[in-house]
């Protein structure tokens, strides 16, 4: 069985610290989802995880 990568696999994504690159490979996208959401559905998915 393999192991995949989740908080290292962009960590050699050259200049990754500037924020359009960090966004380009995924960054903030959970943040930007629950930014959308009803409060209450929020605190039922945090309940959930």
């Amino acid at each position: 069985m393999s192991v995949k990568p989740l908080l290292t696999k962009d960590f050699a994504t050259e200049n990754l610290e500037q924020l359009k690159v960090y966004e380009r490979t995924g960054g903030y996208t959970g943040f930007k989802k629950a930014l959308e959401m009803q409060p209450d559905e929020l605190v039922e998915l945090v309940k959930k995880s």
